[in-house]
Parts: structure tokens; C-alpha cells; sequence
């Protein structure tokens, strides 16, 4: 095996085992324990690492790109409440720099990366692949968001709101932002099966916590989400698409 197999190989098994004991740790033992502060941070670093290790040359300097410019947007949101709305980190996601954690360049990366990737091969007009890209991560973030402001802890919202104490305005914002991030970059990535699966193991992690936790429209959301999923992807398998080249 190749030197770069073999690393995504040992990051993958890392991150299978962060994704099973985060699972288990709060829906067994309904929390981490003290102890294992650093798991919630590297689970996301290493889900980034993943996606930027295995991407190729040229889309991984935009997928740097999207990682510093979405951390950037939640350094302004933190500070000035605009976009999403006012809010302000915990300390779950340590490092912070500038009271944003070093981890959400990371979240940003990989899930980008993954909506780019389950949109590879669609035909569609050039506004209407940002558009659709937005709208998606716009429905990931309503699985994600619940949880990471309650049982996760990861942010707290200065003014609650009324999905899952989250303000209306932060879906907006996320919309806004990432049709902002993909017209940005359009041209579609090389076809890449780490990118597919790190980002669906993402969703599948927040899916499951959101059952377990009786969010019913956040697990709801995730469970078509995963399903939207596996379709394109057993679609994919069978007629590949020819822009994508390869998969690796």
C-alpha cells in the first residue's frame, strides 16, 4: 500500500473508534466522561484531516480555502452576531483562537466537501448547483444544531429560539453562507470515497444521538438525509459519472 493509504487507513480506524465511544458515551453514560475532553475536538479534527489528506491537489487548496473562510465567518458571528445570530462558544471545542474553537474550520471542510461530493454527475445549471449545495447544508445544520447546543454543548445561544431553543436567523445565516462558499468554487471535485463517507458518518453520528435523544424533526431530517444518501450513492455505483474520473 501506498504511504498515503496507509495514513488514511490508521486516521480512519482513529476515527471509527472516537465515533463509536462518542455515541456510546452519551447514550449509555449520557455524557463523556471528564477524562475524555479532548475526544469531541479531535473527532471533528480528524474528520478534516481525513477529507484534506485524500483530496486531490487542486481541491484541496479550495477546500483550505472553504475551512479558513468559514471559520473566518464564525469568528465575525461570535464578535458581532451577524450572520447566524448572537452566540458564543463553550470551551468543548478547545483550542479556541479569538473565541472560536480551531476545530470549526474543520466541520466546515468536511462538510462542504460532502455535499460537493453527492452532487458529482448531476446535470444542472451553473446558478443551480450553489443553490441546491446551500439548501442542503442548510438541512444538515437542522439535524446538527439541536444537538450541538444541548446534549453537546459545543455553543450557547444568547436569546434561544424557537427550533430547539436555536434562532431562525442562524438558518438563514448558514444558508446565506454556504451559497456564498460554493459560488466561491463551482467547479465540481474529483470523485473521492473518503470525502462521501467521513461526511455521511458525521450525519449518521448527530441521526443516531437525535434518536436517541427524542429530537423527533432533527432525527427525522437525519434519517432522510441518510436515505437521500444511500440512493446517490447506489446510483452512482452503478452509472459513474463521467466527470468525476476515478474515485479514490
Amino acid at each position: 500500500m501506498r504511504v498515503r493509504e496507509l495514513t488514511l487507513t490508521a486516521l480512519a480506524f482513529a476515527f471509527a473508534i472516537l465515533w463509536v465511544g462518542g455515541l456510546a458515551s452519551y447514550l449509555v453514560l449520557k455524557g463523556p466522561p471528564a477524562a475524555s475532553r479532548w475526544a469531541a475536538p479531535a473527532f471533528l479534527a480528524l474528520s478534516g484531516i481525513i477529507v484534506l489528506v485524500s483530496a486531490q491537489a487542486a481541491d484541496r487548496m479550495a477546500l483550505l480555502g472553504w475551512g479558513i473562510l468559514g471559520w473566518s465567518v464564525e469568528l465575525l458571528g461570535v464578535h458581532t452576531g451577524i450572520p447566524f445570530g448572537r452566540y458564543h462558544y463553550t470551551g468543548v471545542l478547545f483550542p479556541l483562537v479569538a473565541g472560536v474553537p480551531v476545530a470549526m474550520g474543520c466541520a466546515w471542510i468536511v462538510l462542504l466537501a460532502y455535499v460537493q461530493q453527492m452532487m458529482i454527475g448531476w446535470t444542472l445549471p451553473g446558478w443551480a448547483r450553489p443553490l441546491l449545495g446551500a439548501i442542503w447544508m442548510t438541512a444538515i445544520d437542522l439535524v446538527m444544531e439541536p444537538l450541538a447546543v444541548g446534549q453537546l454543548g459545543y455553543w450557547r445561544w444568547s436569546e434561544g429560539g424557537s427550533y430547539y431553543g436555536v434562532p431562525l436567523s442562524n438558518f438563514t445565516g448558514w444558508f446565506l453562507v454556504s451559497l456564498a462558499l460554493f459560488l466561491l468554487y463551482r467547479r465540481p471535485m474529483v470523485a473521492n470515497v473518503w470525502e462521501r463517507w467521513i461526511g455521511a458518518s458525521v450525519i449518521l453520528f448527530f441521526t443516531i444521538l437525535a434518536l436517541g435523544s427524542s429530537l423527533v424533526l432533527p432525527a427525522m431530517m437525519g434519517v432522510i438525509l441518510f436515505a437521500l444518501h444511500a440512493g446517490f450513492s447506489l446510483s452512482a455505483a452503478r452509472h459513474p459519472p463521467a466527470e468525476a474520473g476515478r474515485s479514490r
